[in-house]
């Protein structure tokens, strides 16, 4: 599967655009959506040969859900989720991209808090903050690395969701564009020219707007910018 087919699949259960794209960013952020990736600090074998390993029955079932290698489009690693990844994929599809995402989003139906969340959520980062702290619990939580995640999920979004035509306007003679939504957020560009038109990803609740820059997914003040056309 490629990333617009894996965006496919799990439309079809979450039905909420903010809510998918939080899923990939953070997916992205885990496995760069490689269902082959592994992770385990001192591991010398590949993604490959450990699913071969896993088809032929060398590593087995309890060895699997044990060895603290973190497997997947997910990574999973605690023992239970592992065993029960196993048991709902099968050893013969434990490499395969659907089977991992029916599995994910089975999953992820019990977390309700997350789920009720992806499938509401307003904004990209609302979503993604919630699988990543929910469900993912990744070690490192910080503010950085929540924004890491929700820029993966916008970029996704303005690929696959972004309303079409709508763009946005700036409406001051210089105007900066940052890697988030909020004056605290880097600054990565200067735009000179009052008119500019950019194309329009989202908009958040504090009324910053992301918007496409090059091949970025960036973030402009509404208070200098505004949404046209769409």
């Amino acid at each position: 599967m490629n990333e617009k087919e894996i965006w496919d699949a799990i439309s079809e259960e979450v039905k909420n655009p903010y809510g998918v794209a939080g899923i990939m960013g953070n997916l992205m952020a885990e496995s760069s959506l490689n269902p082959i990736c592994i992770t385990k600090k001192g591991l010398s074998i590949t993604g490959a040969e450990y699913v071969r390993r896993i088809k032929d029955g060398t590593i087995t079932p309890d060895e699997f859900a044990h060895d603290g290698v973190a497997f997947g489009l997910v990574q999973w690693l605690f023992w239970s989720r592992k065993n029960s990844l196993l048991d709902y994929v099968e050893a013969d599809h434990i490499d395969n991209v659907g089977s991992q995402i029916h599995f994910m989003l089975y999953e992820m139906k019990k977390y309700r808090t997350v789920w009720e969340t992806v499938n509401n959520a307003k904004t990209v980062k609302k979503a993604s903050d919630s699988v990543m702290l929910g469900y993912e619990r990744p070690g490192n939580v910080s503010e950085k690395a929540k924004e890491k995640r929700a820029k993966y999920g916008e970029e996704f979004y303005a690929k696959y969701a972004a309303p079409k035509g709508k763009m946005v306007e700036t409406t001051a003679d210089r105007v900066l564009l940052r890697c988030g939504n909020g004056k605290n957020f880097d600054a990565m560009r200067r735009i000179e020219v009052k008119g500019t038109q950019l194309k329009y990803v989202a908009k958040s609740d504090n009324n910053w707007i992301a918007v496409v820059s090059g091949n970025e997914v960036l973030w402009v003040s509404g208070s200098f910018a505004r949404i046209v056309g769409g």
